[in-house]
C-alpha cells in the first residue's frame, strides 16, 4: 500500500487494507516524531526494521502509510510536535484500528512516563477532507491536544479542545461493503455504502454495466491484497474504467 501514494488521498476501503499492513508491523517503537510541513507528520518507528510512518492531513491528500520518501523539510519543534514528543516518543504502537469502513482510525500507544508509570494513549485520525484532524487522547478519553481545535462557537456537533471528552463524528447511516448486494444500485452506491469514494463508485458502476455481478466485485474488494496505481489515482482493485494498465 505504501508505494507510490505519497500525493494521493485515501478512502475508507483502501484505509481498511492499509491498516492490515500497518498491524503486521506491530509492535512499533516510536523513536522520533517530526512535522515535515503544515499538514505532514512523520513518526520514525522501529520493529524488526525501521519504518517511517507518514500521516498527512492535507485537505485533498489525507492518508497514512509507511513511506521510503523522507521529507527534506522540517518545521521544527511546533507546539503539537512538542506535545506528541512528550507523551509518545519512546512509546510503543500496539495496534491500528478502524471505525468500521469509515475514514476514521485509532492508534493505540503505550508509553512509560518519567516516573516509570505506563500509560495508554489513543491517537485518532479523521481523514475527512478539509476537516482532517489528528487528536491525542489520554487514558480517560480526554483530549490532550489536536491538529485542529473546534470550539462550541464553530459547531453544535462536537467540541475538539484540550480537556474535553472525545466524541466520534456523527455516524452516517450506511451499510458495510459486505452488504453491498443488499442495496438499490439506482439510488447511488456512494450514499449507501460506507468507505466508498466517487472513484470506486464509478468503477463499480462500470463493471456492472459490463456484466460483472455485484457479488463478484464485492468479493474482489474484500479479498484484495493488491494496490493498483495509475497516474493520479489508485485503489485495491483494478480500475477497469480507465481502460489502461496500472503502473
Amino acid at each position: 500500500i505504501a508505494r507510490k501514494v505519497d500525493n494521493m488521498a485515501i478512502d475508507g476501503i483502501v484505509l481498511h487494507q492499509t491498516i492490515k499492513e500497518l498491524n503486521n508491523a506491530c509492535p512499533l517503537k516510536i523513536n522520533r516524531i517530526r512535522q515535515a510541513s503544515k499538514y505532514d507528520f512523520e513518526f520514525q518507528t522501529y520493529s524488526k526494521k525501521k519504518h517511517d510512518l507518514l500521516i498527512s492531513l492535507h485537505p485533498n491528500f489525507s492518508r497514512i502509510h509507511f513511506t521510503k520518501h523522507k521529507a527534506s523539510k522540517n518545521l521544527g519543534p511546533t507546539h503539537l510536535t512538542q506535545v506528541f514528543r512528550k507523551h509518545l516518543e519512546g512509546g510503543i504502537i500496539k495496534s491500528f484500528q478502524q471505525e468500521s469502513y469509515d475514514r476514521i482510525m485509532k492508534i493505540n500507544i503505550e508509553h512509560r512516563d518519567e516516573m516509570g508509570v505506563i500509560k495508554d494513549y489513543n491517537l485518532y485520525l479523521e481523514f475527512l477532507g478539509r476537516y482532517a484532524n489528528l487528536i491525542l487522547l489520554d487514558e480517560n478519553n480526554k483530549i490532550i491536544d489536536s491538529f485542529k481545535r473546534i470550539s462550541d462557537f464553530e459547531t453544535q456537533d462536537r467540541i475538539i479542545l484540550p480537556g474535553v471528552n472525545y466524541q466520534l463524528p456523527s455516524k452516517q447511516d450506511k451499510l458495510s461493503i459486505h452488504e453491498i448486494d443488499k442495496i438499490n444500485i439506482d439510488d447511488g452506491i456512494l450514499n449507501q455504502i460506507e468507505g466508498v469514494s466517487p472513484l470506486l463508485e464509478k468503477e463499480i458502476y462500470y463493471r456492472i454495466e459490463n456484466n460483472e455481478s455485484i457479488e463478484k466485485v464485492k468479493e474482489e474488494i474484500i479479498g484484495s491484497k493488491n494496490l493498483y496505481v495509475y497516474d493520479k489515482d489508485f485503489h485495491i482493485i483494478e480500475l477497469k474504467h480507465f481502460k489502461k494498465k496500472a503502473n
